[in-house]
Parts: C-alpha cells; structure tokens; sequence
C-alpha cells in the first residue's frame, strides 16, 4: 500500500504518521501540472524529501480530455467536479505500484479548511462600517436573493454554486424552467438539523453530508475503482469526526493577521516537523486548469467551442443557444466543465439505451 501525496495539509499529515509507523519508506504518488498556479509538485515533493517517502509524480496535460469518454462511462452520471480527471491520473500511476492508498480526503471537511468557509466568514458589509452594515440589511429584506442575509443558507449557496438560478433560468430552455429551483430541498432540511450550531459548524455539517459524499469521495471511488485501485481515507473515520464536532469554532478557524485562516489545530500539529512558511501558505487544492485550457486562446477552447455550439450536440436539446454563449462567454469555467461533462454523459446515455 501507500499514500496520495497532494502536497496540502492534509495528505501531509496521513504520510507523516504512516512513515512514522513503518520501517521501510511510503510509497507516495503526485499529479501536477505545467500551469505552476494549479501545481503542488514542489510542496509534494518538500514532504517526500523531508520524511523519506518513494516518490512518484507525473504531469497532467491537457490532452488528458481525450480520456473524458472513458471517465464519464465510469461515473455514470453527471458529475461536476473536474478533479476527476487528475484523480483517474493519480489513481492509474498509484495502480502499477500499490493495490491501496490512503488520502487525505475529508480533513476540510472536519477542520475547517475550505476557502468557501472563510469567505462566508468574510464579509465585508458588516465587517465595514455600520452604515453600510444597515444599507445590506435593508437590501437584503428588498432583494434578498442578491442580497442574502449575514449567515444565511442563500448567501451559501453564493458560494457553492457554478451558477446562480437566474443564469441557469437564461441557459435552460423555456420548458424546462418548471423543474427549476433556487434553492434545494435537501440542503434546507440538513441547514435545519444544524440551527442550533454554530456559523461555521453549519457549513461543515453541510459539507459532511452533501459535498463529501457525493462530490469527493464519489470522485475519489469511482476514479479509483477504475484502475482496481482500493483508496482508504482514515480522516472520515468515525472516532476522528466524534472528536473534530466537539472542537470550538474558534480553534479551527480564526482571523491571522487580517484574514481568516483555517485548520487551525491541524496546522499547530505539522509545525513541529514542517515549516511556517509551508504549513501557512495559501490553500489550493487538486484544482484542473480549466481557465488555462478552456479560456480563450486556450489549448482546449476550440475543441470546446466545437463540441458544445454543435448543431447535434445533445445539450441543445434542452439549453438554448445564447446561454451556451453566455457560459462560454464567461470566465466560469466551472460552468463550461458541467457543460463539457453533461454533453458526453448525454452521448453515451442515447447510444447505450
């Protein structure tokens, strides 16, 4: 067995205890890119170095859309989030080595890590002066779904969605727009479950039991299985979330030095091997260069462009033309990837039916 090594917090924290109990070096697998913004290699290769770990890394380019049919087979549905395609890579070079790996999935889950916490945290009308704090209640109760309320289920949705129900009203096609729904039924009943808790112990609870589920250990499973590759995650171990609920809000995410920091716990813990300077840099995460491929004069727009303003394209069955130009014309390329995506689900679901 061994380990995925992202280079982040949390993977680094899974190899530095497996290194400590064994006796011969973890085997450690990394996927980068060429775009260095979207590339841990260096952090990834720092904790190898540093623990001793067999190291093996190789480079997603983006012809790795060529394997998207095959990724999308697998999946069997509809599946948002573009990390899949490294993971598949990942998971395929960790195969030719190991038959099982821990990762490091479900540690910002359970410490508070994710930027879309300290974003919601963040929030600069109240944060700001008082009237300007008045004038946002007052918009907020005038147009509350631009406006959402401080803390509210709408102003996260805010953050957690590709696109907000007004574009998604402009993309869909006028018939469809009765299956349409600004907010989710699912997500008010957890929100619910979770009002006694505290700002920030809401969202986690929230992610406990949409995002992690069925965003990342969904990719994780299905991108793994794929290569008979058995992927174990000791962070969403029962007694680890008995013990990460009962720990205070303020201990996992707090304001340092004018800006909210989270895993606070977590990374007390890696400064006694690892440095400030690692330990405290920004958070990025298994990201896709999307903007950098699917941008304009990108490496991949044209193909992109060809696929989804296809006069067959099965997506225009049910979108209409201008808002796939819209999405297109955008920077939100997360949107264009749920395009991209649900085009080749649509393919395979009319050819195997």
């Amino acid at each position: 067995f061994g380990a995925f090594l992202s280079g982040g917090l949390d993977s680094t924290v899974v190899v530095n205890y497996m290194q400590e109990l064994l006796d011969y070096p973890v085997k450690t697998f990394s996927i980068g890119f060429n775009e260095e913004k979207f590339s841990e290699l260096p952090y990834a290769q720092q904790v190898a170095d540093k623990l001793g770990t067999e190291h093996h890394v190789e480079i997603v380019k983006p012809d790795a859309l060529k394997i998207l049919p095959e990724i999308v087979k697998h999946y069997g549905e509809p599946f948002g989030d573009s990390s899949a395609v490294p993971t598949y890579y990942v998971s395929k070079m960790a195969s030719q080595h190991v038959k099982m790996v821990l990762s490091g999935d479900g540690g910002d889950e359970a410490l508070a890590g994710y930027k879309t916490y300290s974003s919601f945290m963040t929030y600069e009308y109240v944060e700001g002066s008082k009237w300007k704090s008045k004038a946002y209640d007052v918009a907020s109760k005038m147009f509350p779904s631009k406006y959402p309320s401080v803390h509210s289920l709408d102003k996260w949705y805010n953050y957690i969605q590709y696109m907000r129900y007004d574009s998604r009203k402009e993309l869909w096609k006028d018939e469809y727009h009765r299956h349409l729904h600004q907010a989710s039924d699912e997500f008010n009943a957890f929100y619910k479950q979770a009002n006694s808790y505290s700002p920030i112990h809401k969202l986690q609870y929230l992610d406990l039991k949409t995002y992690l589920p069925y965003d990342i250990l969904t990719k994780v499973d299905a991108a793994s299985m794929i290569h008979s590759l058995e992927v174990r995650t000791p962070l969403v171990d029962k007694e680890i979330w008995d013990l990460s609920a009962q720990i205070p809000s303020n201990f996992n995410l707090k304001k340092v030095d004018d800006d909210w920091s989270g895993k606070i716990l977590l990374k007390r813990i890696l400064e006694r091997k690892f440095s400030k300077d690692f330990v405290h840099r920004k958070k990025m995460g298994l990201l896709m260069p999307v903007a950098d491929w699917f941008g304009v004069g990108g490496s991949s727009r044209k193909e992109l462009e060809e696929i989804l303003y296809s006069p067959t394209s099965q997506i225009s069955e049910y979108f209409n033309h201008s808002g796939i130009q819209m999405v297109l014309n955008s920077n939100n390329y997360g949107a264009m990837w749920l395009l991209l995506f649900l085009e080749y689900w649509l393919k395979d679901f009319h050819e195997t039916k």
